[in-house]
């Protein structure tokens, strides 16, 4: 004698978010666990939006944070910094000239975690040591609040 199982009906929810940030759209896709939302945007580098310079990115937060030039000037004494010592000068140099591009956004409701990667894009400028060329660097920062 052959059991049937009734047929299951099942239904998923997958969301999804649309962020701008510095006039881009950034699209978060993911999942429900339970009543918690899960999305993340993740691109390779070479797809990544490219926004402005540090420098440029530093004056808009201190612009949109009221915070008159502080973060501003921060960065250039440490910039100022770093260009005296004599291997880095031109790294700093390229630091400060560099697109960021936003890697990876990241939302965990149900672990309260956030995530935020970038990347500075080296790409068209000659940072090298024993032929190894650096196109980017980046990380990816994770916080849970608790």
């Amino acid at each position: 004698m052959f059991q049937f199982e009734k047929e299951r009906k099942m239904t998923t929810y997958e969301p999804y978010m649309v962020l701008e940030i510095a006039g881009h759209q950034y699209t978060l896709t993911g999942e429900m666990i339970g009543n918690d939302l899960v999305v993340s945007y993740h691109k390779p580098f070479g797809e990544a939006i490219k926004l402005d310079t540090i420098n440029k990115m530093i004056d808009k937060v201190d612009e949109v944070l009221k915070l008159g030039d502080k973060l501003t000037k921060t960065w250039n004494d440490a910039e100022g910094a770093v260009k005296k010592i004599p291997l880095l000068g031109d790294v700093a140099n390229a630091i400060a000239t560099a697109p960021i591009r936003i890697t990876d956004i990241g939302i965990h409701t149900g672990t309260k975690e956030y995530s935020f990667g970038f990347a500075l894009d080296f790409t068209g400028k000659d940072i090298s040591v024993a032929g190894i060329k650096l196109q980017a660097f980046g990380f990816v920062v994770k916080t849970t609040k608790s």
